[in-house]
């Protein structure tokens, strides 16, 4: 079975979204959504997928999975506009604008059968995952505060950051 994934949002972010999306075996990019033409044209050129202007891509697009990725006031109302029993909704961070409205949203899916899921990949970086271990293992004591300072790209190598693909970066950044 192959998963059909709709994205919506071109800004700087989503260059590693549509990525982690087509490195995934099973799955298809359907349509992706931006208000800014160029932004739909880039992502198509350079990932061959459909761009739509609007979230009308939701009601005329079959998807399986909706990844919401542009700036945090419109991930409320768009998260509410995907709603479908069935499909997952993964969303950006912050995944509302505060208690309240993420408690309501959060009921709502639950309401109508959509799963939602809040995006935050560093998490499952090696080092947050070896500093969950110590945790986990009592090494580390009962934290009171945590700074930590990270270099730019994901500490996997240059390839991976921004400055790898400037072009494509260039075009979607706000």
């Amino acid at each position: 079975m192959t998963l059909k994934i709709a994205v919506i949002g071109l800004g700087y972010f989503s260059q590693f979204h549509l990525r982690g999306w087509l490195g995934i075996e099973n799955t298809e990019i359907v349509g992706v959504v931006d208000l800014v033409q160029e932004r739909r044209r880039t992502a198509e050129e350079l990932y061959g997928v459909r761009g739509f202007l609007t979230r009308k891509l939701l009601a005329t697009v079959d998807q399986d999975i909706v990844d919401i990725v542009p700036p945090p006031p419109t991930h409320a109302a768009l998260t509410r506009a995907a709603f479908r029993r069935g499909r997952l909704i993964v969303g950006q961070k912050p995944f509302c604008g505060d208690l309240e409205t993420a408690s309501t949203v959060a009921a709502e899916a639950a309401a109508t059968g959509t799963t939602v899921v809040g995006h935050e990949n560093f998490r499952f970086q090696p080092w947050h995952r070896e500093i969950k271990r110590l945790l986990d293992r009592g090494d580390m004591g009962t934290p009171w505060q945590c700074t930590f300072l990270l270099r730019p790209g994901d500490g996997r190598g240059a390839k991976l950051t921004w400055r790898a693909n400037r072009p494509f970066a260039a075009c979607l950044a706000f």
